[in-house]
């Protein structure tokens, strides 16, 4: 990752921001079964991520993102 974007922006990886916002969700509404835990994720994801959002290139993120979509 570029410095100059870590010392900018607070930063911490997708998966990590996933599996908090999944963990989240559950708290919320633990009846949701795990795939529309995962429904839900995605959308408050989207909703709350803009233009602004940086992702470096990485295989990591490609896959989680893949998952997600599943």
């Amino acid at each position: 990752m570029d410095e100059s974007i870590g010392k900018q922006y607070k930063t911490d990886t997708l998966s990590n921001i996933i599996t908090n916002l999944m963990h989240v969700i559950k708290e919320e509404s633990p009846e949701l079964s795990d795939k529309s835990i995962k429904r839900e994720a995605r959308r408050r994801f989207i909703n709350r991520v803009d233009s602004s959002f940086y992702c470096t290139k990485n295989k990591a993120v490609e896959i989680e993102l893949h998952h997600l979509a599943l």
